[in-house]
């Protein structure tokens, strides 16, 4: 287990409106205003977008499977920003749901909101945690050397 400790920063309200793309407009916004670390949760609805359900088989690396919505879904979500190689990485896991059917996944590639998805984030400062690709591409929390506490036997 490795973990690292920072500071609550800015916290931020947001509000996507309809059309904008979730990823985009967070990755955007995050430039924007220097967030280098921070979590975020949201709920309104997607309009439509692609999410990874799961790998095809449990080996490494894994192949994703892709699944996409194509009309509206009621949508719950949680996430991290940290830094990556070109910027902000986001990494945000999703509910959506429509009627009785429901899917979960991680918002991959395309991310449309439908009218309203609401936004919460707490920037986190003093973290030096970065998301890079690892041996099998895949990109995974990297520990730097502020405040980086590592438990005894796994270095």
């Amino acid at each position: 287990m490795q973990y690292a400790q920072g500071r609550q920063g800015r916290v931020f309200y947001i509000r996507l409106g309809h059309g904008e793309d979730v990823r985009v407009a967070l990755t955007d916004f995050c430039r924007k205003e220097k967030i280098t670390s921070g979590w975020f949760q949201m709920f309104g609805a997607l309009g439509r977008g692609d999410l990874v359900v799961g790998p095809e088989e449990k080996k490494l690396p894994p192949t994703p499977v892709f699944s996409e919505i194509s009309m509206p879904h009621e949508l719950v979500g949680i996430g991290s920003i940290l830094k990556g190689e070109s910027g902000p990485s986001i990494h945000m896991h999703t509910a959506a749901g429509r009627g009785s059917d429901a899917i979960v996944g991680c918002i991959r590639g395309n991310s449309e909101t439908f009218l309203i998805l609401e936004i919460l984030l707490v920037e986190v400062t003093g973290l030096e945690v970065k998301r890079m690709p690892d041996e099998n591409g895949l990109e995974l929390p990297v520990f730097g050397e502020v405040d980086q506490r590592v438990t005894e036997g796994n270095e």
